[in-house]
Parts: C-alpha cells; structure tokens; sequence
C-alpha cells in the first residue's frame, strides 16, 4: 500500500502477486490479485497481466492482454464465445499466417458486434474491418491484366474494386477521427492500384498496329481518371483529418499520396515501456515520495522522470496520481 501511495506501481504489483500466491486462502488475495493485473497492464507488462487474469478466470482481460502481449500461439484458443472472441481469435490466426481462417472469424466479428460500441471496443470493430480490407486487398492485387482475355479480365478487377470500395464506405459510416481516415486512405490506394493495373495491360497479339495504340490510349485515359480520383481521396483525408486534429499512420500514408504502404496493425500497438527503469533521479524522487507520498511537485517530478525515460505508461499513472491529488 505504501508502494501505491508513493506511486511505486510495479512494486506494488509484485507485492499484490506475491501475496495472493503465499496467502491465497486469505479473503484479500483475489482482490489483490485483480489489482495486480491492473496494474501490469497499464503499465505494458502484458504477458504478467494475462497470467493474472487467467488465475481470476477472467476471459475477456486474459484475451485482451495475450493481444497486447502479442502471444498469438495463445490468443487463437481464446474461449471468449461472442462477438470479441471471435475477433481475437480471428487476429491471431492472421498473425500466424492463416488469413483465410482468420478472415472467416474475423467476419463472424463484424456481424455479431453489438450497435454503438465506442472506445477500444471501436477500435476493435474498426479494426477487424481494416483487417478484412487488407486480406481482400491483396487478392486485388494479385488481379493482373490478362491479354487472352482483356475485358473478363478488366471486368472481373473493376468488380472486385466496387465490392471492397463499397466495404471502405461502410467503414466510414461506422466510425470516425482515425478510422475514417483510414478508409480514406484505403480508398485512394485501391484507386492506384487500379490505375496500375490498367497502365500495365499489353494490347492483345491479334490487333494490329494502330489498334494497339488506340487500345492503350483508351486505357491510359482511363488510368488518368483512376489517379485523379486516387489524388482527390488523398486530399479529402488531409483535409478531413486535419479539420478534426487527427495525427495517425493513415493521415502520414495520405500525406505520402499512397507512397508509403501503411499497416493497421501500427494503430493497434501499444507503446509501453514494460520493464522498470530505474535513473538515479528517479530513485531519489521515489525515496522522497515515501516520505511525502501527496506532494504534487514530486509527482510531476517523477512522471516527467519517467517521460525522458521513455516509460510513458508509468508517466501516465503517475500524473493520474497527482490528479487525484490535485484534481
């Protein structure tokens, strides 16, 4: 308790496990144990967090922290039977490389997820829809121009465009801020990759000269219009992000105008600093606190500590501390 007064999280955590593991018959221990989970997940030791919650049998906090913890040999047995589990699972197998399993759970998700989710369940909806994006995006890349058949070909890559676009509006309609520009962004790749694809095609082997070339000049024309429309998607995503103060992966990958390949899975990560770092500011600013554990002015001393430390998660509780102080 001391430990918690005197914002020595970690420490405190460690002496919460070691007493629910001596004295589990105590009627304190649980409770104890639940706190100490707590704290290990908010201060990024996620692999500890899941083991504290898979001792309280809490599913949902033993999932969440396997993600986190990035344990995906785990994860995909995640018993969770609803719409989270499924999620979980479903991701897990995409990190294993089982994309068409992991698309199938990951769908399941979107479906069974409850109306007006907001916070990180959001995320994770969103999420799962951007997952299935990629999944499909790639087998979109993977459409290329055939000159034996040039307009099955050319139909069946402007099909699959307008099923996964209409996919990325339905993202846009479910969420906002990071989201949407997100599909913003996936939007005006999907568009480059059309045009890629048209500016790549080979006039068939049976049209003569003149007709190849006015084959490919219709086709560069139409290549112009998918990169026109690429660009105006890009712009719209600066725009947008930039009126609602909104700084993420995407926004960089539409400032880039679809240079740079963005990966969701960036936007998910939590940056954390999960073993303890110890300066020597920090040690005498700790044996301070222990003495004065409300004074405000050590508390911030002690976040900002942490800060240039890069443990921005114990600098986060810390200054939940001194608000609790100071409110």
């Amino acid at each position: 308790k001391m430990a918690v007064l005197s914002s020595d999280y970690r420490r405190a955590a460690f002496a919460f496990d070691f007493y629910a593991l001596t004295f589990s018959d105590d009627p304190q221990a649980r409770g104890l144990l639940y706190q100490s989970a707590q704290i290990l997940e908010q201060t990024g030791d996620f692999a500890k967090a899941a083991s504290n919650y898979g001792r309280l049998d809490d599913i949902d906090g033993y999932c969440r922290n396997l993600e986190l913890a990035k344990d995906w040999s785990r994860l995909s047995q995640c018993a969770l039977q609803t719409w989270k589990g499924d999620y979980w699972r479903g991701v897990a197998f995409i990190a294993q490389g089982q994309k068409a399993e992991g698309r199938k759970l990951l769908q399941s998700a979107t479906q069974k997820a409850p109306p007006s989710l907001t916070g990180p369940d959001l995320d994770r909806l969103m999420y799962a829809h951007y997952q299935i994006y990629q999944i499909d995006f790639d087998e979109y890349d993977q459409l290329k121009f055939d000159p034996k058949a040039p307009l099955p070909s050319i139909q069946n890559k402007k099909a699959m465009f307008e099923r996964i676009n209409a996919a990325l509006n339905g993202i846009s309609g479910l969420g906002s801020g990071r989201w949407a520009a997100a599909a913003l962004y996936a939007s005006g790749m999907l568009n480059l990759g059309f045009e890629s694809f048209l500016l790549s095609a080979q006039p068939p082997d049976s049209l003569k000269q003149s007709q190849a070339e006015q084959f490919k000049k219709g086709l560069r024309a139409q290549a112009e219009e998918f990169h026109r429309n690429a660009e105006a998607t890009f712009n719209r995503c600066l725009q947008e992000s930039e009126k609602a103060r909104i700084f993420s992966h995407f926004v960089r990958g539409c400032s880039k105008m679809g240079k740079v390949r963005v990966d969701a899975t960036a936007e998910m990560e939590i940056k954390t600093a999960s073993a303890e770092f110890r300066s020597g500011e920090i040690n005498e600013l700790r044996k301070k606190l222990y003495r004065s554990p409300r004074d405000l002015g050590l508390l911030l001393a002690l976040s900002d500590a942490h800060v240039k430390a890069k443990d921005f998660a114990m600098a986060r509780l810390i200054l939940n501390r001194a608000h609790e102080v100071a409110p």
